[in-house]
């Protein structure tokens, strides 16, 4: 079975994929598209091409690593912190689109996916890092990725979970949704 997490940064998507893991037996695999090396460049393309350069580089760096995951040998019970799903928002409220839906219905597919559901001002409380420097521009732009992950729940039949509530209370809520699939 393969089960992303998807979310607003800050949603417990880390947290929870981790307990989620270990209380069903599943590998976790974490969707990383940005390592130090990308983030050091960052400020050079800022400098260069502006924001949008940026964001285009981001959304090509979540496709490779869309790419590098699915390619990677991997158990048959894997949960995704993060996948295509999580790609999908980033890439259609930043308006660009690095990979085509044709590829993407090639990458092994989601038996499911939990929305692990939080209103802007809880992921910004919890959030480790930030996107933006301006928590107005910060705030929007999860605005944005909250509005569009809840639209795709409800077209695609995904599993809501409210994740407001503590991690660990919302791990078991997910664990006990993922088992009634199976």
């Amino acid at each position: 079975m393969r089960v992303e997490l998807a979310g607003i940064d800050g949603a417990g998507k880390s947290t929870v994929a981790g307990a989620v893991a270990s209380r069903l037996g599943f590998e976790i695999r974490r969707v990383t598209a940005y390592g130090p090396a990308f983030e050091h460049g960052v400020a050079q393309l800022r400098r260069a091409l502006g924001e949008r350069g940026v964001e285009a580089a981001r959304a090509i760096a979540i496709g490779r690593a869309l790419l590098e995951t699915a390619a990677a040998p991997m158990g048959p019970n894997v949960v995704f912190d993060r996948y295509v799903e999580s790609a999908r928002m980033y890439w259609t409220v930043q308006s660009i689109a690095p990979l085509p839906n044709d590829v993407l219905r090639l990458l092994p597919a989601n038996d499911a996916v939990v929305l692990l559901d939080v209103d802007v001002a809880t992921g910004l409380a919890r959030r480790r890092g930030t996107s933006f420097d301006d928590v107005d521009a910060e705030s929007a732009y999860l605005d944005r990725c909250v509005t569009y992950l809840r639209g795709a729940a409800r077209r695609n039949g995904w599993i809501v979970i409210d994740a407001r509530a503590p991690l660990e209370d919302v791990a078991e809520e997910v664990v006990t949704a993922v088992r009634a699939r199976t």
